[in-house]
């Protein structure tokens, strides 16, 4: 799952989902909450520091207080250098620094997730 924001959740959706990971956007933390509280388990939420919609550090507090065998990992996004010592400070695994390559982007995800057992169709022409 991927905070909602206005500088770039469609287009990391995009190179998730074509890397072949199942991904999408949510609007807010406390949407996202709803979905983990429904039943929803996000082996990874990319959290994105700069993200006005979205608090990512109240997010990941919320969420890194739940079991940690159902606890998704967390990707964290940010321009400022200083949020990785506060990442590691609060266990979340995996800080990229902003502008992000969509290659670090997969390969950090990568390590925290399965990708789709099957080809995702994304036209007649491909079934």
């Amino acid at each position: 799952m991927v905070g909602s924001g206005p500088d770039g959740d469609e287009e990391i959706v995009t190179t998730l989902l074509e890397a072949g990971f199942d991904a999408f956007a949510v609007a807010s933390a406390s949407a996202t909450l709803a979905l983990i509280d429904g039943g929803l388990e996000p082996c990874v939420l990319v959290l994105d520091v700069d993200d006005p919609n979205l608090d990512a550090w109240k997010l990941w507090d919320a969420v890194r207080g739940r079991d940690e065998a159902s606890r998704p990992t967390a990707v964290l996004l940010s321009h400022d250098h200083l949020d990785a010592t506060r990442a590691r400070v609060v266990d979340i695994k995996e800080f990229l620094r902003k502008p992000v390559a969509p290659e670090r982007l997969v390969e950090a995800v990568e390590r925290h997730c399965p990708r789709r057992l099957f080809p995702k169709f994304t036209g007649a022409d491909q079934r």
